[in-house]
C-alpha cells in the first residue's frame, strides 16, 4: 500500500515537471501552445497567448503562458503608447486588451495634437 502511495506522489509531482508537459497536456493545449511559439510577431503572439488563456485556463503550459502575456503586454502596451500607429496597432491586436482604454486616450490625444497643428 505504501509503495502505491509513493509512486502516485511520484507521478504527481512528475506531472508538473516541465519535459513532461507535452506527454501529459492535451492535444489541442499543446497545438495552441506550439502555435504561440512560432509566431514572430509581437501582436499576433499576444493574441494567440490571450486565446490560449481562455481556451485552456488549467493548461499545461497556462502558469508559463500567463506570466509572459502580464509582462509582454505590458510593455508592448508601454512602447504603444508613444505614437498614434502603436497605439492603433495595440488597439487591432488587443482591442478587449487591459490596456484598450488607455490607448483608444492615446490615439484621441494625438488626434487633438494633430488638430492643434493643423490650425
Amino acid at each position: 500500500m505504501r509503495r502505491v502511495a509513493l509512486l502516485a506522489a511520484a507521478s504527481l509531482a512528475l506531472a508538473g515537471c516541465a519535459a513532461l508537459r507535452p506527454i501529459t497536456a492535451g492535444s489541442s493545449d499543446q497545438e495552441d501552445y506550439q502555435t504561440i511559439r512560432l509566431v514572430s510577431g509581437e501582436g499576433e503572439r499576444l493574441v494567440l497567448a490571450k486565446r490560449y488563456l481562455e481556451r485552456h485556463p488549467n493548461g499545461a503550459w497556462a502558469t508559463d503562458v500567463r506570466a509572459e502575456y502580464e509582462r509582454a503586454e505590458m510593455a508592448y502596451f508601454e512602447r504603444a503608447k508613444e505614437s498614434r500607429a502603436g497605439a492603433i496597432d495595440y488597439l487591432v491586436f488587443l482591442p478587449a486588451g487591459p490596456h484598450a482604454d488607455a490607448a483608444m486616450a492615446a490615439v484621441r490625444a494625438f488626434d487633438g495634437h494633430i488638430a492643434d497643428d493643423e490650425t
